[in-house]
């Protein structure tokens, strides 16, 4: 075996493995099981005793999307030459469609020279000829793949049918309730949440603008449906990012028009693009399930319909107002993660949170718009210069500019010392067969060789993947290059042109500013996601403000 004989063990879990019937996981498919199967497996071979373990697990994740994120971190150290043998309960595991399943078990993992053994499946790749393993195997995989499409089909029907029962079958319930521990498919209120919710229907209603609804929220730090749930372990969320703590527009709206809050479930408002795809689309209203009295409500019929009468006349009075250009913020308060807007004068940037977000650094931002735009133009020229004049520790082209010969240098020679151990191969056996050569001489030499031709073949392996990335890398920093020069010739800020280099720029105040390129390299270089501050000059006699990084 190589890399070190590394096991990895995956565990994969989806909506595939209900019971139709309870819509409760088999036990005998849990993450539970399928690890303990696993690590049996590996204990009662001693061919393993001793050997690291690393376990990948999807929990949720349908066999027939293989873009799952811990299957593609497995490949990618299966890639990076981290794995030797993947271990999986059996190939339903390891996935559902078919032909993809034949392409890894055919090409993938002997080109990595990764061994895969399906424990229920009795299949072990070590101990298979031929294209996928035997005709057993590839009809195993076109059966799992036909059951996979068929079970599909019944959890949403039994999904359907629920649904139309009033149960709910969302994984985490609405901000302001709670699952029944005696019976996870029914809501009950959560007190503390429920506040929350009414207030604000009451404040819509009684005809507030959001504006201040959003500022009393963040003011009295009333949590925000993501940090109460959070806080409170209904769901699994870094509350880190400063953003989730601001009550804003979008929360107000999702709350408002939901109609969870006067005892109706509604199912089936967005679906899969294909099956197995993760990405989702929204559905028309015909095709909603509603359910009407599923558990108690939290405000009355008549607050619901006052609360979305005032926000759709909201709505109305919004969208008879235009905005010209593009709708992507360039400046960034770095307080609260929000857009800053132009003042009614235009002479200004401000947080456009600055009256709602509650926290202090948002309400005394007041940046001079001429000189910030400025600014940026300056520093987009400088960048500029830079990118096409590296020098010193501003080097950002990822290598030199013998970067490509130095990959095909080493390459050629890895397919000199192949030749020549090939060549070294035929002579022992020729040695060998002559008698000049012992078998246990022979067979010590040939293995000695063949060890030597692998680590050969993966170091060659391994540049070509590195040259690949060199070069998509060049072209990429030349692409992006050609951009930051387009944009560099620009004589007055245009901030949709800038936003083509420029991701987001972190505004502190009239001295402090953080750029975020959009292509990373140019973070890379000295110049690039820094601080700068302005300060005075005189050039050419001619008072005047200089770029300084701090």
């Amino acid at each position: 075996m190589v890399n070190d004989r590394v096991i990895a063990k995956y565990i994969r879990l989806s909506s595939e493995d209900l019971d139709v019937e309870t819509g409760e996981k088999e036990e005998s498919v849990s993450v539970t099981a399928q690890r303990k199967l696993i690590e049996n497996y590996i204990y009662e071979h001693t061919e393993f005793a001793g050997f690291p373990v690393k376990e990948y697990v999807d929990d949720g994740f349908s066999g027939t999307n293989f873009d799952r994120p811990a299957f593609q971190r497995m490949m990618d150290d299966a890639r990076r030459g981290k794995l030797s043998v993947i271990i999986v309960k059996d190939l339903s595991r390891f996935g559902r469609d078919h032909l993809e399943v034949g392409n890894y078990l055919e090409r993938i993992l002997p080109i990595l020279q990764v061994r895969l053994i399906a424990v229920n499946d009795g299949y072990d790749s070590a101990c298979f000829d031929g294209m996928t393993g035997g005709m057993s195997v590839a009809l195993h995989n076109i059966i799992n793949a036909m059951y996979s499409r068929d079970l599909s089909a019944k959890v949403k029907s039994a999904q359907r049918t629920r649904a139309e029962r009033g149960e709910c079958l969302a994984a985490i319930p609405a901000f302001g309730y709670m699952k029944d521990p005696a019976d996870k498919h029914h809501l009950l209120i959560d007190n503390e949440a429920a506040e929350t919710v009414k207030q604000i229907f009451e404040l819509v209603a009684s005809g507030k603008k959001k504006r201040e609804i959003i500022s009393y929220l963040n003011s009295n730090g009333i949590m925000t449906p993501a940090e109460y749930k959070a806080l409170h372990g209904i769901r699994k969320i870094a509350v880190t990012n400063t953003r989730t703590r601001l009550w804003d527009a979008g929360t107000i709206n999702g709350i408002i028009r939901n109609e969870c809050y006067i005892g109706v479930s509604v199912w089936n408002k967005t679906g899969n693009v294909c099956p197995g795809s993760g990405k989702q689309v929204k559905k028309d209203k015909s095709e909603w399930i509603r359910a009407e009295g599923t558990h108690e409500p939290i405000v009355s019929k008549e607050l619901f319909c006052k609360a979305n009468e005032v926000l759709e006349k909201s709505r109305r009075n919004r969208s008879t107002v235009r905005t010209s250009g593009t709708r992507k913020a360039l400046f960034i308060c770095p307080y609260c993660n929000h857009a800053l807007r132009k003042t009614t004068s235009k002479k200004r940037y401000v947080c456009r949170m600055a009256s709602s977000s509650g926290i202090e650094g948002c309400k005394t931002l007041r940046i001079d718009r001429e000189k910030l735009e400025r600014t940026i133009l300056e520093l987009v020229n400088v960048t500029s210069l830079l990118a096409e004049q590296p020098s010193g520790d501003q080097k950002f082209k990822g290598g030199t500019a013998a970067g490509d010969s130095e990959f095909s240098f080493r390459l050629g020679q890895i397919g000199q010392e192949q030749l020549r151990k090939k060549s070294e191969k035929l002579k022992i056996y020729t040695d060998y067969r002559s008698g000049s050569l012992t078998k246990e001489a022979y067979l010590e030499a040939y293995e000695k060789i063949v060890k030597q031709l692998s680590n050969l073949a993966k170091e060659e392996e391994q540049l070509k993947r590195k040259e690949e990335e060199w070069q998509e890398k060049q072209g990429r920093i030349a692409l992006e290059t050609d951009k930051l020069k387009a944009a560099s010739a620009l004589k007055e800020f245009d901030k949709g042109k800038l936003l083509t280099v420029i991701e987001k720029v972190l505004v502190y105040d009239d001295e402090h500013i953080e750029v975020r390129w959009k292509c990373r390299e140019f973070n890379e270089m000295s110049i690039a996601d820094r601080q700068y501050r302005r300060e005075p000059s005189v050039e050419d006699g001619m008072p005047g403000e200089k770029l300084i990084r701090r």
